[in-house]
């Protein structure tokens, strides 16, 4: 069964409106009003640092050393897609974005990117929580921004939240967490193969997807001739650090996401090698409880400063 995307169109709508509040809040370098948008156990990617976890942590280590160097930032809610639990109390969105960096002269560049999200709630039409954020730049963006903008000053009032003051209970249960870890491992042993064929069951048909070579990826055929074609023969030795997996589950547990750091070796034109490491966020649905993981979404980005393309040539699996 293909993965229904964008449905029910109220819970849609009401994560647009979460995502067009965060790029405001991003924009007006608002880190207290961002804060009441999020889980206080929430765990980042972000385009500063690779694995941040808990909130009082994304706002120092992430957001503070990148709100205040660029400006113009907003969501492309046009172009969102979401994924809903049946029960409506879990969901991810993905889109795109865009906004304004600066070089050391000060001067302006484009510096767009790309975000996936995953929420919580306790109910049906409770505001959503974001528990998962992972940002990445499109590829060939300047990395560092030298803007310096001041924080908005304190709300006169003070800030209504959907934040629990429980953080979300993370990895829970942990059968499911040994599954998913398991699609991982799986998935690992195809991309070090460079076996498409045996890679896709794993996978959704109508997969959406963010990847280190493409920004917006529809569908499995696109996702291989476009992303695994481009990468898996041209680095060597990729594997899933599972002792970093964090999981997080829908009440019915039939939706989940998981996220953890990656390492690979990439090589220079000249055939010399590097280190290529990165981080994955996946989406993953199921039938039913007793049915197998397949990913409806992922995001696949390089650590800061790892050279964006490897020329090694490995050969499809026979």
């Amino acid at each position: 069964m293909t993965f229904r995307f964008d449905h029910p169109d109220e819970d849609k709508a009401a994560i647009a409106g979460w995502f067009d509040a965060w790029g405001g809040h991003v924009a007006a370098v608002d880190f207290r009003r961002a804060r009441a948008l999020f889980d206080p156990g929430a765990l980042g990617f972000g385009t500063w640092m690779d694995m941040v976890e808990g909130l009082d942590a994304l706002e120092s280590r992430q957001w503070r050393g990148v709100w205040p160097t660029i400006q113009d930032f907003r969501h492309q809610t046009e172009g969102l897609r979401v994924g809903v639990s049946a029960d409506r109390c879990f969901a991810f969105g993905m889109l795109v974005w865009t906004s304004t960096g600066f070089d050391a002269d000060a001067r302006p560049y484009g510096r767009p990117g790309r975000t996936t999200a995953v929420f919580v709630r306790e109910r049906a039409g409770d505001p959503w929580r974001a528990i998962h954020t992972h940002v990445s730049l499109f590829r060939g963006v300047p990395q560092k921004s030298h803007g310096s903008r001041p924080e908005a000053p304190p709300p006169a009032l003070a800030v209504a939240s959907a934040a629990s003051e429980i953080p979300y209970p993370w990895d829970r249960p942990e059968a499911d967490k040994a599954t998913i870890a398991a699609w991982f491992d799986g998935w690992d042993d195809h991309v070090a193969a460079v076996d498409y064929a045996k890679a896709r069951p794993y996978f959704d048909p109508g997969i959406l997807s963010f990847g280190t070579w493409l920004d917006i990826i529809a569908g499995l055929e696109a996702f291989e001739a476009n992303q695994w074609r481009k990468i898996w023969p041209t680095s060597a030795d990729f594997k899933h650090r599972l002792a970093t997996l964090r999981v997080a589950l829908s009440p019915d547990r039939l939706l989940a996401a998981g996220m953890l750091i990656w390492t690979s070796t990439g090589f220079h034109a000249d055939g010399t090698p590097f280190e290529r490491p990165g981080r994955t966020t996946a989406c993953l649905a199921r039938d039913s409880l007793e049915a197998p993981w397949r990913a409806v979404h992922t995001h696949v980005s390089l650590f800061r400063g790892v050279p964006q393309t490897s020329h090694g040539t490995r050969p499809e699996a026979a």
